[in-house]
């Protein structure tokens, strides 16, 4: 669901995820509220709220993995992004 604030998000995602995350998770929840808002744009017949929940979940799971203890951190990253002076991006392996 669209939440408008940190105040409306749920204790399960507030007790679980650092505020780093939560701040991405209320920015794309928000956004995709917004884009997917007429039916024709979201697959399936979930609701804007239902469909924007699941999309900051997604991003959430890219960028952060779940601990033993149930609480979120940061990803390791595989690669860092590079961008030259002639602007093409490149990937270089993380040992």
């Amino acid at each position: 669901m669209a939440y408008r604030g940190f105040d409306n998000l749920p204790d399960a995602i507030v007790s679980v995820l650092p505020l780093d995350a939560q701040e991405l998770f209320l920015l794309a929840s928000e956004k995709a509220s917004a884009a997917y808002a007429e039916p024709e744009a979201r697959p399936g017949s979930s609701s804007p709220e239902e469909f924007a929940h699941r999309v900051a979940w997604i991003l959430i799971n890219l960028l952060y993995e779940r601990g033993e203890d149930g609480h979120w951190r940061e990803r390791k990253p595989a690669h860092e992004t590079i961008v030259a002076s002639d602007g093409n991006v490149r990937w270089l392996q993380v040992a």
